[in-house]
């Protein structure tokens, strides 16, 4: 995990007027989440290499 960028998320949440995503627009997700997420509803060649190369041997 970036822990800067988490840090970021974090402080910036702090400045919401409301704490429901739904409310805020604001939808913070993990990196590796997403990718995973991606390749299993758009199981592609560009999918593929998205995913090898940001979370392969992280």
């Amino acid at each position: 995990m970036n822990i800067e960028c988490q840090n970021g998320v974090d402080n910036y949440r702090k400045y919401l007027a409301y704490d429901n995503e739904d409310q805020t627009g604001f939808y913070p997700r993990h990196l590796d989440d997403f990718i995973n997420t991606l390749t299993e509803i758009e199981d592609t060649a560009w999918t593929k290499e998205l995913k090898t190369r940001y979370l392969v041997n992280n």
